[in-house]
């Protein structure tokens, strides 16, 4: 494996859209992006680095210190390795910690109300994942666990010190998580983590960061040959209130899985119970086969005002479409009809201003080297930007930085900041880490 060297990134402005205003004054500054790069030698030909983009992967703290993390493989290899970055500007980035290649699923990144660092790794037995934390008992590969790290201590530069942690991983046997979302509920106390089970039922924890005990709930048991998978976690306005947006999946379809529903579902118990009240299917694929007809959630915002904001896809009969919906406060049960903006990718991700204004981040199914941002103000018309990206053949799959990791960031309407998977010009790989800040007017 190639490990990529710490490197001042190349820095890049774009400027794609003006307004034009009557007489002698002169036109108000474009919307733009700055974009700079990460890494550029990731071994991703078989999985991009925003591999499960439910997981929160890109966090800031107080101290304006960024952390990423991410996969990196090669060819068909697994397990994987993984890489922290940190940076203390957005535009210079360090490689802090190279993960051991016991990692199952991508880690996630979160901030507690005490601006502490959480870094939860799903991981195979047989190796240590992190280095220098113990490896819970097994053979290669028998099964996973969760490797759960608490960072407080700080460098001379305000940095965490990743060397130095509180170990809080669960080891036990029969306590495996796959295919999960986490976040953090508004007073950055909770983290709540939605997962799949080895019997693929749909499993809520809560973690207290405060007390630093943990509950687990089972919440939904799919039918035979079904499985719940890939939740998108975000908290609600009251205190206890988890809404999930997640994948209701076919098994046993050939050689993969085939997704033919996507479920909203909401709970005020802290994610210990989801009424059927408060369960709704969201998209409905009929005959999924995997190639022409399927669907998948692509993203859930929750608004100040507790209205659910709903980003998901379809391809029916090889026709692709993202759809946008807004709910009604509090409830799952979505309103009228959803808006359909077109053909763009699965993958695509949704942000929503404290002005009400919503904000689409993606690429056009496809592909694209630019990356396009529509905007709505009501929801049903849209406008489209677009942003290319310096060196890039194609871009991939944003990872925003949210409220709910706990990352101290500002509203949408001000800056929007992701990580972006890119295939450089002339790679055949998406081995190009990017951190780009979309700047609205």
């Amino acid at each position: 494996m190639r490990l990529p060297r710490p490197l001042a990134a190349a820095f890049a402005v774009t400027t794609l859209v003006t307004t034009a205003v009557a007489g002698p004054i002169a036109p108000a500054a474009a919307s733009s992006t700055t974009v700079s790069t990460i890494s550029s030698t990731i071994g991703a030909t078989n999985v991009t680095p925003m591999h499960s983009p439910q997981l929160p992967k890109i966090v800031q703290d107080s101290n304006g210190w960024r952390y990423a993390v991410t996969l990196d493989g090669s060819g068909t290899s697994y397990p994987w390795i993984s890489r922290i970055w940190k940076s203390p500007d957005g535009v210079n980035w360090t490689l802090a910690v190279t993960l051991n290649q016991w990692v199952y699923q991508p880690p996630s990144l979160l901030l507690d109300s005490g601006n502490r660092l959480w870094l939860t790794v799903p991981c195979y037995t047989g190796g240590q994942c992190y280095p220098g934390v113990a490896a819970a008992s097994g053979a290669s590969m028998e099964r996973v666990y969760l490797v759960r790290l608490q960072f407080s201590s700080r460098l001379g530069d305000g940095s965490f010190d990743l060397g130095s942690w509180s170990d809080h991983s669960v080891r036990s046997a029969g306590a495996e998580r796959y295919y999960g979302g986490m976040a953090i509920d508004n007073d950055r106390r909770y983290i709540y983590h939605a997962y799949s089970k080895a019997d693929w039922s749909l499993n809520v924890s809560r973690f207290d960061t405060w007390t630093n005990t943990e509950t687990t709930s089972l919440v939904g048991t799919p039918g035979v040959n079904e499985a719940y998978l890939y939740p998108r976690v975000r908290p609600g306005t009251t205190s206890g209130e988890v809404w999930l947006l997640f994948n209701q999946t076919v098994l046993n379809t050939g050689s993969s899985a085939t997704i033919h529903g996507v479920q909203l579902w909401r709970s005020t118990d802290g994610g210990a119970s989801f009424p059927s009240g408060q369960r709704y299917m969201v998209a409905s694929c009929p005959s999924p086969d995997g190639v022409s007809n399927w669907c998948d959630a692509a993203d859930l915002v929750v608004d100040s005002s507790n209205r659910p904001h709903v980003l998901f896809f379809t391809k029916i009969s090889g026709v692709e479409h993202l759809h946008y919906w807004r709910g009604n406060a509090g409830s799952v049960t979505l309103p009228g009809s959803p808006h359909d903006l077109g053909a763009y990718d699965n993958h695509s991700q949704l942000a929503v201003a404290a002005s009400g204004e919503r904000f689409v981040l993606g690429t056009p199914a496809a592909g694209s080297g630019s990356l396009h941002v529509l905007r709505s103000t009501t929801g049903t018309g849209w406008t489209t930007e677009t942003f290319p990206v310096s060196g890039a053949a194609q871009v991939y799959s944003p990872n925003l930085e949210r409220k709910e990791t706990g990352s101290w960031v500002p509203d949408a309407g001000t800056g929007i900041r992701m990580l972006l998977s890119t295939r450089p010009t002339g790679s055949s790989a998406f081995s190009r880490l990017d951190y780009l800040t979309y700047t609205p007017t």
